[in-house]
């Protein structure tokens, strides 16, 4: 039966097929043609890629390691479609020239899943290009186990558009499943996480992080577990620190609420509502 979106489906695989020479009968196929090259080889995908397939990462990843593939020149991703992500890991790692990542449409999912290396820069201690400004995956709350170096080494990195619920991030003592996850993300303003789901932190989740937004470190002490007794220090950098000592709001419910008129600074929250430390 013809809808729009299979008319738009079909018509997305025709176009590829007409610009590769190819004879793909689906778009995953038509899409992965395109980004692993034709006629001489190399990637001539063009800036944007625009993606209505279900299975997303198969139409532009190598399936075999789900990693990127022949991308270089791509510095835009869109997809559509609805499905659940369980495995999210290493899906733009290594994407060099990619400015803004957006996922749409994703379905929450309730259980863990792995993000590990999720958008990497490739090459993190050499001199590659990095150019990743975006991530967003709006109105979908993630649930990783483990997020190691998901955005680590994206110095232009300023908004990642993600609620975060980092409750089945295992302890600390369990390995570096969290500690690097923003790890050098200097120009990193925009975060956010699941209120009282952050069990631990330590001083390299936001080691160079000195833009925080006043709602990204809302965001942060909020999504403190409140009693917390165990690496329950919240390292920050000396501007985001000193911010925490100015920014004014209100216990609402356990939560802290911006107010320039409120009665406690974001400093005393984190340590006398939430029994951390700002380190």
């Amino acid at each position: 039966m013809s809808t729009p979106l299979t008319d738009s489906i079909n018509a997305l695989t025709t176009y590829a097929n007409e610009v590769t020479g190819g004879s793909d009968t689906t778009l995953s196929d038509a899409v992965h043609t395109l980004a692993s090259g034709y006629g001489g080889g190399g990637s001539i995908l063009g800036k944007y890629v625009a993606i209505l397939s279900y299975r997303f990462q198969y139409a532009i990843f190598d399936e075999s390691q789900d990693v990127v593939v022949d991308c270089s020149d791509v510095e835009y991703i869109d997809t559509y479609g609805s499905r659940n992500t369980p495995d999210m890991r290493n899906m733009f790692c290594n994407a060099r020239r990619l400015r803004s990542i957006t996922l749409q449409n994703l379905n929450a999912y309730s259980n863990a899943c792995d993000m590990t290396e999720f958008a990497l820069k490739d090459g993190i201690y050499g001199a590659y290009s990095d150019n990743l400004e975006s991530v967003s995956i709006p109105n979908c709350v993630i649930t990783p186990n483990t997020a190691s170096r998901a955005f680590m080494g994206r110095t232009k990195l300023k908004s990642v558009d993600i609620t975060f619920d980092m409750s089945k991030i295992a302890a600390y003592s369990s390995g570096y499943n969290f500690r690097q996850m923003f790890q050098g993300c200097s120009a990193l303003e925009e975060v956010r996480f699941v209120p009282n789901t952050i069990l631990w932190m330590n001083y390299q989740i936001f080691n160079v992080s000195q833009v925080l937004s006043d709602a990204s470190l809302a965001s942060i002490a909020n999504g403190l577990l409140e009693g917390a007794t165990q690496y329950n220090s919240v390292a920050l950098l000396s501007t985001p620190k000193a911010r925490c000592s100015t920014l004014m709001g209100n216990n609402v419910d356990g939560l802290f609420v911006a107010d320039e008129n409120g009665t406690m600074s974001l400093a005393d929250f984190i340590t006398n509502v939430k029994g951390w430390t700002l380190a």
